[in-house]
């Protein structure tokens, strides 16, 4: 280590100065001026010696022990402490619950604990053209979709049937009303009841007295579940307004929720069979599209309804 001396700037005689006999390299610590002087200019050196080595070796190593633990070794920096410490910017860079790196948290309503843990329960009920009169098993637009989106599906469809017309003897000889009764001893958690153009020419009001009963007993069974009724599907051509408007007042009166799918396969005769009433497997597939787009804020609210649930 260098060691630095202090150089008297004269002699003097009095008791106490430092004598030519005296160690060069030392300080006499006993009283007196002279001395004094020298030591406190040692002092300031070393100060200011000490400020360039640690000038010149900004980073230095520190060893800490905990109690218990081995010794840990850490590179300190000295200065202000940052205002972003790799542990905080560590947490704003974690993975969102969506699995994506670097993107902030999610609103509640997606996050894991409103997640759904089984597939979507869903019950349909409506005549032939839900059920694919015609068609191979799977091609109608509840399975379609149920296949997309994994639903657990309970297809309860029947030819001929209707809000107020009785379904074909061979299938389930029964309006909507008593399909409805029928199925009580499910458990879904989205309910969709379309509306039928085998009520077509039925008298308006006892349509609606119907209609409001059937949809009334599925809030009645199911009071957890997410009730829709769809707009009736009318082929290529113009759909009666009666037929839909029944649907729409009775899911005002229960509090369900009226879904107009418009006409998908109007103006589209290559999409129906040659009855021109039941929709081929490629206007089945174009109905599944359509369904699927108008259920969104349904599926979304009953997704999150079933996901609370006990």
């Amino acid at each position: 280590m260098k060691h630095f001396r202090s150089k008297p700037r004269h002699r003097s005689t009095r008791t106490g100065d430092r004598g030519p006999a005296a160690d060069a390299g030392s300080i006499n610590l006993r009283p007196g001026r002279g001395r004094l002087t020298a030591a406190l200019s040692v002092i300031a050196i070393g100060v200011i010696g000490a400020s360039i080595v640690a000038y010149n070796f900004p980073i230095s190593t520190q060893l800490s022990a905990a109690a218990g633990s081995s010794t840990a070794l850490r590179r300190a920096v000295p200065g202000p402490a940052t205002s972003t410490p790799r542990d905080i910017h560590e947490a704003q860079t974690k993975p969102s619950v969506t699995g994506t790196p670097g993107a902030s948290a999610t609103p509640a309503a997606i996050a894991p604990s409103v997640l759904p843990t089984a597939p979507l329960r869903v019950l349909t009920i409506g005549d032939s053209i839900m059920k694919g009169f015609g068609l191979e098993p799977g091609q109608a637009w509840p399975e379609l979709i149920s296949q997309q989106d994994g639903w657990s599906l309970s297809a309860l469809a029947c030819n001929g049937a209707g809000f107020l017309a009785i379904g074909a003897a061979d299938d389930c000889d029964s309006n909507f009303s008593s399909i409805v009764k029928g199925a009580s001893a499910l458990q879904p958690d989205l309910v969709i009841i379309e509306g039928s153009s085998n009520d077509f020419g039925m008298s308006n009001s006892a349509l609606l007295e119907s209609t409001l009963s059937a949809v009334s007993d599925l809030q009645a069974e199911f009071p957890r579940a997410k009730i829709v009724g769809l707009s009736a599907v009318w082929g290529d051509t113009t759909v009666p307004a009666e037929i839909n408007s029944q649907v729409q007042q009775a899911m005002a009166q229960v509090g369900g929720t009226y879904v107009d799918l418009g006409q998908p396969l109007s103006g589209h005769p290559e999409l129906m069979q040659g009855d021109d009433v039941h929709p081929t497997a490629a206007g089945q597939r174009v109905l599944a599209a359509a369904v699927k787009e108008a259920l969104i804020p349904a599926t979304q609210a009953a997704t999150v309804a079933a996901a609370g649930q006990p």
